[in-house]
């Protein structure tokens, strides 16, 4: 009688650890396939580079730069009137001393006419705009500014 219900207890517990094991072989394979079938959208682009941490990092930096002199270049009498825009082409920022030079992550120089800041006047704040090309690799960024009681200088970023 022990017997009997000891061997039917072994053969309820393999029971269901054989049917665990066949619901998780099951399980990962349906998720494999699924998987296969059916790719999350990535957003593609044409650059020639691939992305890295490095180039990132880069392009962050640069954009910091730019920002940075942009702010500092654009004092009062320069920023422009409402919905009229300024534009400092990077070939002017090096001929006025304001740059050296940029490059990329690659050590590739950044396109000097086609590369620029642009600051647009929207009412009662201003919107730069940063566009860095290096040959076919066009990227660019918006940043909100205004007077703001925070700034150091005429003009500053807007905080969130």
């Amino acid at each position: 009688m022990y017997n009997e219900e000891y061997n039917r207890r072994g053969f309820l517990i393999r029971g269901f650890l054989l049917k665990l094991i066949l619901v998780i072989i099951v399980s990962v394979l349906f998720i494999s396939l699924l998987l296969k079938f059916i790719k999350p959208d990535i957003i593609t682009n044409d650059f020639d580079d691939t992305f890295s941490p490095v180039t990132s990092q880069m392009f962050a930096d640069n954009i910091d730069k730019l920002k940075d002199i942009a702010v500092a270049y654009y004092t009062e009498d320069e920023l422009p009137r409402v919905n009229e825009f300024s534009t400092l082409t990077l070939n002017y920022m090096i001929s006025q001393g304001l740059l050296t030079s940029l490059t990329d992550g690659n050590n590739k120089s950044y396109d000097t006419e086609k590369s620029y800041v642009q600051i647009t006047n929207i009412g009662d704040s201003y919107v730069l705009k940063i566009n860095l090309k290096n040959g076919k690799e066009e990227k660019y960024v918006l940043i909100h500014l205004g007077y703001y009681s925070y700034c150091h200088f005429d003009i500053c970023e807007k905080r969130l």
